[in-house]
């Protein structure tokens, strides 16, 4: 016989029909979240735009000051944020001529760098510290240490036998031009960590004395710092003088509207080498490294065959080749500018003085 016709539905039943209400709400409500998501992820990159334009500004005061901390993100609500794994970089002195407070400053004006204006243009999440004991040196820690002197044969990026990066700078008695190398060797170590990092962009060359875009592509080593190395090119954090370094834009085709070529923006469109500099590639052709390197500003660029390298990381090769040679008539900053920096640290040291007598 068959059921009657007016019979109540079962329990099993009545939770299908229900469940099926539920997702059918489900993408109803979906699918306006979606265009919800849709509206705001236009007005952050709207926002954006006017933040890059504000930032770029000619009154942005630098170098010497810092850009507008300006940016706007958006993160979908069904979307989790991906976490990086933090670096640690620590600072110790092998010498024992530096003083502990500028060693505590440098240290501190590096973790601004690398926790405010490096994480705005490359995925890094890294800290930077003081270690007092150069002979202690903790677990996780990629030490720079400050040295003496180097090698002939020898950059300041380095490899442990299980292929850990760590930096070494050299200290000159009476400059502080070490803090713009232990800038230089942490950034660099940070973006490429096995210095072996290549990036596709278009050929340069150099004609008439100067450098312009060639015919073809080279893979470019990307070491953040070097086409901007130079002293005139720093910006100051706290009064310590810190390097400035390329941005990914340094690898775009062409010029880009309203894109920011290196930190300082020193740096005005891709693949410029500022005088002092140098960039470094494989060219396909001979897959074998070549450079241009431009030591002195009074003279013209220079270009260099390299060769193939030989054991190690490509940036130890090159370094092993480049480093004191791009030390040579190094471009210096001008002394009125040089003095402007070391007035102001000194004037920040007073007032930190003061301040403490206020604690007593």
């Amino acid at each position: 016989m068959g059921e009657p016709a007016g019979r109540r539905q079962s329990h099993a039943e009545y939770a299908i029909v229900r469940q099926r209400r539920i997702e059918r709400r489900g993408e109803l409500v979906g699918a306006q979240r979606w265009r919800n998501s849709d509206c705001l992820l236009a007005t952050a990159v709207a926002l954006n735009c006017i933040a890059r334009r504000l930032s770029t500004r000619d009154d942005a005061e630098i170098p010497g000051g810092n850009p507008p901390d300006m940016a706007v993100r958006f993160i979908r609500p069904d979307v989790q944020e991906a976490i990086m794994l933090a670096t640690k970089v620590g600072l110790v002195d092998t010498t024992g001529t530096v003083d502990t407070q500028m060693m505590a400053a440098v240290a501190a004006a590096l973790n601004v760098q690398v926790t405010r204006d490096l994480p705005k243009y490359w995925p890094v999440s890294a800290s930077v510290s003081y270690l007092t004991d150069h002979k202690t040196i903790p677990q996780g820690v990629w030490p720079v240490q400050l040295v003496k002197t180097l090698p002939p044969d020898e950059g300041g990026f380095h490899m442990t036998r299980h292929n850990q990066p760590y930096a070494k700078v050299i200290v000159t008695p009476g400059s502080d031009e070490w803090a713009v190398d232990a800038s230089h060797e942490t950034i660099e170590m940070l973006i490429d960590p096995n210095g072996n990092r290549l990036q596709t962009s278009n050929a340069i060359e150099i004609v008439d004395g100067k450098i312009q875009d060639g015919t073809g592509r080279f893979e470019y080593l990307v070491e953040a710092c070097d086409p901007c190395e130079a002293d005139p090119y720093t910006y100051t954090i706290d009064g310590i003088a810190v390097s400035d370094f390329i941005t990914p834009h340094f690898y775009d085709p062409d010029v880009t509207p309203d894109a920011r070529y290196s930190f300082t923006g020193a740096v005005k469109k891709p693949r410029q080498l500022l005088p002092g500099g140098y960039i470094s590639w494989v060219d396909p052709t001979t897959n074998e490294l070549q450079q241009i390197l431009w030591v002195d500003p009074n003279q013209p660029p220079v270009l260099r065959n390299l060769g193939s390298v030989t054991g190690g990381s490509l940036r130890l090769f090159i370094e092993s080749k480049t480093y004191h040679k791009s030390r040579e008539n190094r471009e210096q900053m001008k002394p009125e500018a040089r003095a402007k920096r070391a007035a102001y640290r000194q004037a920040l040291v007073a007032a930190a003085e003061v301040r403490a007598r206020h604690y007593s």
